[in-house]
């Protein structure tokens, strides 16, 4: 989540971690500002958060408080396992990275298709939204550009396999 709120300078994002008695009532102060400020756009506007290195499963309520259509979160250095949290019942769209973009590692197309599965093992395909890890201008434009190609090239497959039938 990244953005400022009054009394939080630099960005909310940078005081975590918080110790863990502060932590959920500071989440959910965070979310209760969020919704006034996103409760007049028109239900056509997609509202989007992000999350860098949370403990996702111990503010998962806080999240989906925001009320957002969708969550990008930081999942590519734990390779995933963090969407084991994610409650069944959940109905927003999740984003998990599918690659650290800090790294100069190109991921191959055979490597993001395996992320992609493990993904939807935990998210239905209707939610399951892909992304990079966020920070792409660390990266020199023709590793990005390659990433980039691996992603769409994975993306194109499991959309393939989608239309076969062979995802939920």
């Amino acid at each position: 989540m990244c953005f400022n709120t009054p009394g939080t300078d630099p960005p909310y994002v940078s005081c975590c971690p918080c110790a863990p008695r502060v932590r959920l009532p500071t989440w959910t102060d965070r979310s209760g500002v969020s919704r006034p400020a996103t409760s007049q756009v028109a239900d056509s506007t997609q509202i989007h958060t992000h999350l860098c290195y949370s403990e996702f499963n111990e503010i998962f309520g806080a999240i989906d408080a925001l009320n957002a259509d969708g969550t990008s979160i930081e999942a590519a250095r734990s390779r995933l396992e963090l969407l084991a949290d994610v409650p069944e019942s959940s109905d927003r769209g999740i984003g998990p990275d599918v690659w650290d973009i800090h790294s100069p590692h190109v991921p191959q197309v055979d490597e993001v298709k395996k992320l992609l599965a493990t993904a939807l093992e935990h998210i239905p395909a209707r939610q399951l939204w892909v992304n990079p890890d966020c920070g792409l201008k660390t990266r020199a434009y023709k590793e990005t550009k390659a990433s980039i190609e691996s992603l769409v090239a994975a993306i194109e497959a499991a959309c393939r396999q989608a239309e076969a039938g062979r995802l939920r």
